[in-house]
């Protein structure tokens, strides 16, 4: 890997914080933390996050609700829900928009890296995916806002996150013969 894998620590508890750090910089991840849902979503417009973990309770809004504006921003971060509260609920949501693991405290380490591990196998699947497809997109190509507000209201409907569902029909929006025949000669 020529860059170290990033990883964001989001959570309300300072032990979980301080033990989550220590635990992955020690395996050679780069960590930084953030107590509120509003400072994770903060730091991951100055920069960008292989992976998110998330606790669900945050004392300002919930995780599910990062977990809805972080799938916007970065198409390919991957996100794991952590919690000692589960529920039926916050697991579909939290399955529902996008989150990529559901792990519960006390958390179990060879869960966690197990959880980061498949994370950042989609993660590289989905970025050669998206260059895969770039290379067959005529540069002057973009998807418009109208296509995008499409695939959002789309992914929305099939209670999918935008990242799933552009992986899920991806041929759709990023091979040339899908696209309009002036732009695709």
């Amino acid at each position: 890997m020529p860059e170290k894998v990033s990883i964001l620590i989001v959570d309300d508890d300072e032990d979980t914080l301080e033990t989550l750090t220590d635990i992955l910089q020690e395996k050679g991840f780069y960590t930084e933390t953030a107590k509120t849902g509003k400072e994770a979503l903060a730091k991951a417009e100055e920069r960008f996050f292989n992976v998110v973990l998330l606790d669900i309770k945050l004392p300002d809004i919930t995780g599910i609700e990062v977990l809805q504006a972080l799938a916007g921003k970065h198409l390919s971060t991957m996100s794991i829900m952590i919690t000692a509260n589960a529920t039926v609920q916050n697991a579909v949501d939290a399955n529902n928009f996008g989150a990529s693991a559901y792990i519960m405290k006390p958390i179990d380490q060879e869960t966690l890296f197990r959880a980061i591990k498949e994370c950042l196998k989609k993660q590289e699947k989905f970025n050669l995916r998206i260059s895969q497809g770039m290379r067959k997109i005529p540069v002057g190509i973009s998807l418009s806002n109208n296509i995008i507000q499409k695939i959002d209201q789309e992914a929305t409907r099939q209670k999918r996150s935008r990242s799933e569902y552009i992986e899920l029909h991806f041929e759709t929006y990023f091979f040339k013969k899908n696209l309009p025949k002036k732009m695709g000669r």
